[in-house]
């Protein structure tokens, strides 16, 4: 955040967006080493095969999983840490054995009867990955003033999702799918109100708009948009066609009929008017 603001203050066009969530969506081999995947996932699958090299993606794996899941003060020989640490890797799609979606790799390690250790972790993470399992890595602090607050908070944040939109019931996608704007507006606005509400809706509309230099949308005005103008016209047009056609009608039907009505003389007490043929009339004596 340091960095966006020294840049924005040399002049730097730079804004960041967020979505509500201390965790992100992707695929597994996020955890391996990058060296490993070269050529595509066979290719990945043949240096599995191949002792040293092995090693050396499960010492890379370790790393990476050592750096981005345990927090500063949990160690890997603790298993109760392990277990909390690897239980921010979720299965979101594993299309070999549907059964594993929505579990974290602390309970598919638990549901093999295997001890909860790093070691067991990497090969399990391994594993899923050659088999292309998509996951949900939670690698942020989603805690009270932890790193989503902070994002949240900064004026150039604008809250947005780019989550895809599955048949609901298929997988364990993320909650960004579906869940982006309402979790910013119940959740950090209404329940710790770490934003306003004006400030969720400008983060959520009038910033990222700007930000697509979208001149017609973000903001409440008049006639903002030419969509807009275009359909206030043809309601106006709309609205003249019906005055005119009632006002038509109604002096149609209070016009006199000719030959219909005979002029009545004044009689005392009552007023001049037309009246039918067929009406009678009274006078007073």
């Amino acid at each position: 955040l340091a960095r966006i603001d020294k840049a924005r203050a040399a002049g730097r066009d730079v804004t960041l967006d967020q979505y509500p969530y201390g965790a992100g969506s992707g695929g597994m081999d996020l955890y391996v080493p990058q060296w490993s995947l070269s050529g595509g996932m066979d290719a990945f699958r043949k240096r599995l095969k191949q002792p040293k090299v092995r090693k050396q993606i499960e010492d890379g794996v370790k790393d990476l999983l050592l750096r981005k899941i345990y927090e500063a003060d949990q160690r890997s020989d603790n298993p109760v840490h392990t277990a909390a640490a690897l239980s921010r890797i979720r299965v979101a799609r594993a299309t070999h054995n549907e059964s594993l979606e929505g579990k974290t790799l602390t309970q598919i390690l638990r549901e093999r009867k295997q001890a909860v250790t790093l070691q067991h972790g990497c090969d399990l993470l391994i594993e899923l990955i050659s088999k292309g399992t998509g996951g949900i890595n939670h690698t942020l602090e989603e805690r009270p003033g932890g790193d989503v607050d902070r994002v949240m908070q900064h004026p150039q944040t604008c809250v947005a999702s780019d989550g895809s939109v599955f048949e609901f019931g298929t997988g364990n996608p993320h909650p960004r799918s579906y869940g982006c704007f309402t979790r910013t507006l119940g959740h950090y606005v209404r329940q710790r109100q770490l934003l306003t509400l004006e400030q969720a809706i400008k983060k959520m509309t009038q910033l990222p708009a700007k930000r697509m230099g979208w001149t017609d949308r973000g903001h409440l005005t008049v006639y903002a948009s030419s969509t807009g103008r275009t359909s206030l016209l043809l309601l106006c047009v709309v609205v003249v066609v019906v005055v005119v056609v009632v006002v038509v009608v109604v002096c149609t039907c209070t016009r006199p009929r000719r030959g219909g009505h005979r002029r009545l003389r004044p009689q005392t007490g009552y007023r001049q008017g037309y009246l039918p043929e067929t009406t009678p009339v009274f006078t007073r004596d």
